[in-house]
């Protein structure tokens, strides 16, 4: 299993957060990840000024329940929660690990970066 990791860009210019993310989550990367999200957001001018968010886990292995559950807690945040997110996933098990941690949030889910960005766009 390859360790956790993750990278946060802030495009002020779309308004767009971009994420990706890949390897084996634990709690603590978790937690580490939320924090760091949120630190990014604010540097964008806060919640007001992110308008959406583009997450990569082509990369991200099958996650425990626990973790599932835990990226749930975070897709909930109640600041982004009407922000559109698109998520980049891979056909394998981690895209449905996914919808379930999305839960109600307003988000797709692509295999083409190119397709992930237009609906960002107008993600109506």
């Amino acid at each position: 299993m390859r360790d956790a990791s993750y990278s946060i860009e802030v495009d002020n210019a779309r308004g767009l957060l971009r994420i990706a993310m890949s390897g084996f989550f634990m709690e603590e990367h978790v937690r580490r990840f939320a924090a760091d999200k949120d630190t990014a957001i604010n540097e964008m001018g806060g919640p007001s000024c992110h308008q959406s968010t583009l997450v990569d886990i082509r990369e991200m292995q099958i996650q425990s329940q626990e973790i599932v559950m835990a990226f749930r807690r975070v897709l909930s945040n109640q600041t982004a929660i009407a922000k559109p997110i698109a998520f980049l996933v891979s056909p394998s098990l981690a895209r449905f690990q996914i919808r379930r941690a999305a839960g109600d949030r307003k988000a797709e889910y692509f295999t083409s970066i190119k397709a992930a960005e237009a609906w960002l766009s107008h993600p109506e």
